[in-house]
């Protein structure tokens, strides 16, 4: 979910409820930012690396032998690397 997206999910009520008794948004609203860019911060490659979220950071222009490396690997043992069903769309495996 998007910072943005999470401070208003979370917020929105209460903003709602302080605006109706006359309470000053201001503390709220920085609430929300300060949720909103902690979201942003956790989400960035380097955060999200370090803390062993992610494998590895690819470099864009490296993608593409990455690709072929994982297909090889399917290719060559597709029953336990990868499933048959793994390829399907979901949409299809449904019926």
């Amino acid at each position: 979910m998007h910072g943005e997206t999470a401070a208003v999910a979370t917020y929105a009520r209460r903003a709602v409820k302080d605006k109706d008794s006359g309470k000053p948004l201001e503390p709220l609203a920085q609430k929300m930012n300060e949720m909103a860019k902690k979201y942003y911060d956790m989400s960035r490659p380097d955060y999200c690396a370090r803390h062993g979220f992610v494998d590895e950071i690819v470099d864009l222009t490296a993608l593409r032998d990455y690709l072929k490396a994982f297909a090889g690997a399917v290719y060559q043992n597709p029953q336990s690397i990868c499933p048959r069903h793994h390829m399907v769309l979901p949409r299809i495996i449904k019926g």
